[in-house]
């Protein structure tokens, strides 16, 4: 919201953090502190929070020239008023729709994380099916392939049309 130099040093270091490919720092992640429930937790938040962090500024940036933002500031309203009043309910919208394309997104990482075996080991997940179904695969029987992946693109599916709704009753 200020901008300035901390505007500047944040924004390279998300860009610094935003040009590792995911699917490198998710194996890097995942060779360094092995399988759990932890390495799946950190691997998303690793990889996605670059996304949340942009979205957030660019809607900052915005409301910083709104005129019911600058008429705040012009009345002597405090920080606290401005973050509670102005800047929380005009990010609520953005983050909603971030928070459902995170999830989206963190469904895919856990099931490519379990698939490799870096996963929590005693947890069910798609990946893991994926991955014993893998070697039926080989032999020509498919079903169980489209067992475990029908109901992961549809979870994923329905996230995101939820985000695209959410993002344009915002607009």
């Amino acid at each position: 919201m200020r901008g300035g130099w901390t505007d500047r040093l944040l924004s390279g270091a998300t860009d610094a953090f935003a040009a590792v490919p995911p699917v490198v720092a998710l194996l890097a992640i995942a060779l360094a502190l092995g399988p759990g429930v932890s390495t799946v937790v950190v691997a998303i938040a690793a990889t996605q929070w670059t996304g949340v962090f942009r979205a957030a500024r660019a809607e900052g940036q915005r409301l910083r020239v709104a005129d019911y933002y600058r008429a705040a500031q012009a009345m002597g309203a405090g920080t606290l008023h401005q973050i509670g009043w102005h800047v929380v309910p005009a990010l609520r919208p953005v983050l909603l729709s971030a928070l459902v394309v995170l999830f989206a997104h963190a469904v895919k990482v856990e099931a490519l994380l379990a698939y490799l075996g870096a996963s929590a080991p005693e947890l069910p997940s798609w990946g893991k099916l994926l991955a014993r179904s893998g070697s039926e695969l080989a032999r020509g029987i498919w079903w169980p392939t489209l067992a475990a992946s029908a109901p992961l693109a549809l979870l994923v599916l329905c996230a995101q049309v939820l985000a695209d709704r959410s993002g344009r009753r915002r607009e």
